[in-house]
């Protein structure tokens, strides 16, 4: 019998076996300025099992960086070894900033809210002469 199964559902399976542990964003730490981006990805290698969690700057939606959560344990990866391995293997989230430690540089994200916000739209007229 062949079977097929979603991401989720394989998810799912790895959780109800306790081979995995949710991510709790609830526990992350963003200092204020920062909120979780998008929806958290796992990442299962050879070194192992991890959850990749965008983050985003508050109120903009602006994804800057990546933090990793060792997807046994709950536990925040800070050890710059690991989170260099990961960002080595092609992933939807290789070109953001990776978080290394646990105080977080807001050099490169103020930077880039700086640019976002200096975007400014351009009303279309109805023709060359308006």
């Amino acid at each position: 019998m062949l079977s097929f199964y979603t991401a989720e559902r394989i998810i799912e399976l790895l959780l109800d076996t306790k081979l995995i542990r949710k991510c709790i964003l609830s526990n992350i730490d963003l200092q204020g300025e920062y909120e979780q981006g998008e929806i958290e990805l796992l990442f299962i290698t050879d070194i192992g099992r991890y959850w990749i969690v965008p983050v985003a700057i508050k109120n903009s939606g602006l994804i800057t960086s990546v933090m990793v959560f060792d997807a046994n344990t709950g536990e925040r990866i800070v050890d710059t070894k690991v989170i260099e391995e990961l960002k080595s293997r092609k992933n939807k989230h290789s070109e953001y900033e990776w978080i290394f430690d646990k105080q977080k540089d807001h050099k490169v994200a103020k930077e880039l809210l700086n640019e976002y916000r200096s975007v400014v739209p351009i009303i279309t007229g109805d023709a060359w002469n308006d």
